[in-house]
């Protein structure tokens, strides 16, 4: 399994790799064409924020998140990897204590906006594991030092076949600054030709990654629209609230993270027990510096403002919409945070020194507390308010939520009160299975879960249509599936639940399930396709039904579900 996900990925890398290279030759790359794109989109947020009326004002928000702040992050992190490419590139050339300054500042530049993404982790760096692919942590240090050990020249083919985590930053911070093991000190003569050799094609790597979660952003590259355009496209409020929602949940796990993982564990209950190879980022000593981009970056997103950029935030909303004081409490604990952060230490007093000190413990531990306070006011001030559109309720609590003329009535929004039915008829992630194993109609797989396979297969075969019978389930990626529900479960959908799932060898998750509110891998709102087919076709999208033309070609669809990692291929 893990060779064919290799394989994808190589194949899937090349493109951007070449435009890379492209770049590295004179050519016009792909550098002004996104700046193009971006300033086309600033101009085009601009102007909606002088024409638009109040009632426009969540697609105002989504729109300058989605490309002043979310977009514009990843162009900026683009910039930067290229920067740390040529950077690297100079090292191998001509290997000077200047480059190899040079090198080191702009990795960690690159890193900086990185750290501010993870703020939004969501979207390509998800569905496309670009995300793993540029910052797998931890990396087998000694499966590397073996590698360089056995040669000193590398295929780019070569190290994209070895597993992910040995060509991402990480891998790159080893090799700028060596192990942490000697004063976190790397002279210029401790280079060898290996090393260096190995990191100029992880810079090209990382570069190549860079580009493809900026291209699947603000390009039609693979799919039918840039990512930003389907996240800013979405045209009632109920499923626009849902996109905040989406964010501001990222935002709270990343906060949890931050707490939970990154200082907590390597903190310990006591200093004899604290643990230094627990550190991210710790070859480098940058810990600090990233932990505050990453408060950043979610602050970027409350406020809206992005550099010299700047827009309406969640800030309005919560200061029109929330409680007294809501929005000044919210920034407030934002901003303590960051410098609760800053005061644990410096490049000189590291994390990875400030575990054993037992000033820098209690520092550590006030950080750690103020990390907690900003999730439960996150979740109390800002993700609440945002909550129209979580698992297809209405939230009728939210004085935002209130001000909507929502499409779908709270009858139907609350149907699953209203219709009864048995809990096993709701279904769990158990239910789901290796997609080989149902019957393959046409591109589709298909299943009854309530037995009643025989009509269901009738209607899919159907050359008129017609309503598919409850328990029926259809999926055309082990990703994605839609359920037939009870009858008057939800009007609005013709009784269909639509799932978004991640498959693995370990099982199922679910990932996000209902009705109006979800979206797929490739931040397409679910009910907004299906709703397209002709009613004949209960909201099943094939070639000829209405629906928008999928951008998988059936060779691609054959593939996906062929290589789901569910299926036992020892059979």
């Amino acid at each position: 399994m893990r060779y064919n996900i290799t394989c994808h990925k190589i194949v899937n890398f090349l493109f951007f790799l070449g435009i890379v290279l492209f770049v590295g030759c004179g050519g016009s790359g792909g550098g002004s064409s996104s700046s193009s794109t971006l300033e086309t989109q600033n101009e085009t947020v601009a102007e909606s924020e002088n024409n638009l009326s109040s009632e426009d004002s969540i697609a105002r928000l989504i729109e300058n998140l989605g490309v002043n702040v979310m977009m514009a992050t990843y162009v900026e992190l683009d910039e930067k990897a290229e920067e740390l490419q040529n950077a690297v590139e100079a090292l191998k050339e001509k290997k000077t204590q200047a480059n190899l300054d040079l090198a080191r500042n702009k990795w960690k530049a690159a890193r900086s906006f990185w750290t501010q993404s993870e703020a939004f982790f969501l979207g390509p760096v998800v569905y496309d594991e670009l995300g793993e692919q540029l910052d797998s942590w931890p990396f087998d240090v000694n499966e590397l030092e073996q590698i360089l050990a056995e040669s000193d020249s590398f295929s780019i083919f070569f190290i994209l076949s070895l597993d992910r985590s040995l060509s991402g930053f990480h891998v790159m911070e080893y090799l700028l600054y060596g192990d942490d093991k000697e004063g976190n000190v790397k002279s210029l003569d401790r280079f060898t030709d290996s090393e260096i050799a190995y990191l100029a094609i992880v810079s090209r790597i990382v570069k190549g990654t860079t580009l493809e979660i900026k291209s699947d952003w603000d390009s039609p590259t693979g799919y039918s629209d840039p990512y930003v355009t389907n996240f800013m496209k979405i045209e009632n409020n109920f499923s626009q609230t849902y996109q905040l929602w989406t964010l501001v949940n990222a935002m709270i796990e990343l906060v949890a993270e931050m707490a939970d993982i990154q200082l907590a564990k390597p903190l310990s209950d006591s200093p004899v027990n604290a643990d230094p190879t627990l550190i991210e980022s710790r070859f480098s000593g940058n810990t600090l510096n990233e932990l505050q981009d990453n408060i950043r970056g979610v602050l970027s997103l409350y406020t809206g403002d992005f550099g010299e950029q700047t827009g309406p935030g969640m800030d309005e909303f919560v200061a029109e919409y929330g409680s007294s004081g809501a929005s000044d409490r919210v920034q407030e604990t934002l901003e303590n945070t960051l410098q609760v952060i800053s005061a644990i230490g410096d490049e000189q007093n590291p994390l990875k020194t400030m575990i054993d000190d037992s000033q820098g413990r209690v520092r550590i531990q006030a950080a750690i507390e103020s990390l907690k306070t900003l999730q439960q006011t996150l979740e109390t001030e800002v993700l609440s308010l945002f909550a129209c559109g979580k698992f297809n309720q209405l939230n009728l609590d939210s004085p935002l939520c209130a001000q909507f003329e929502v499409e779908t009535d709270v009858e139907s929004l609350e149907s699953d009160n209203s219709v009864a039915e048995d809990e096993n008829q709701v279904l769990r992630a158990t239910d789901f299975e290796c997609i080989l194993n149902w019957t393959k109609v046409r591109n589709f797989r298909i299943t009854n879960k309530w037995g009643n396979l025989e009509e269901t297969l009738t209607v899919a075969n159907s050359p008129a249509g017609k309503r598919y019978p409850p328990g029926t389930i259809i999926q055309l990626l082990p990703s994605e599936a839609m359920f037939k529900r009870t009858e008057g479960w939800n009007p609005q959908t013709n009784d269909w639940e639509f799932f978004l799932l991640e498959p693995s060898q370990a099982g199922t998750q679910i990932i996000s399930r209902g009705t109006v509110e979800v979206f797929n891998q490739r931040g397409e709102n679910c009910f907004a396709c299906h709703s397209q087919a002709a009613t004949q076709w209960d909201f099943t999208c094939e070639t000829g039904h209405g629906c928008d033309n999928s951008p998988l070609e059936k060779e691609e669809l054959n593939a996906l579900q062929n290589n789901d990692p569910r299926c036992d291929r020892s059979i």
